[in-house]
């Protein structure tokens, strides 16, 4: 199963970012990538993404 697949699947398998509340804003990383991502309803957004090489 890919990650992204996974993610699909178990939309709660993230970190909960508190910077982002009151929204519910979650972190995986896949592969050389941190993705932050919410989930609402069905639906998954993603909010940021960065390669983990790159400098913030």
């Amino acid at each position: 199963m890919t990650a992204s697949r996974h993610l699909i699947t178990c939309p709660a398998i993230g970190v909960p970012q508190t910077r982002y509340e009151p929204r519910e804003v979650r972190k995986v990383l896949f592969d050389h990538y941190e993705v932050h991502y919410e989930v609402k309803d069905n639906d998954i957004f993603i909010v940021d993404l960065w390669h983990t090489k790159e400098e913030r």
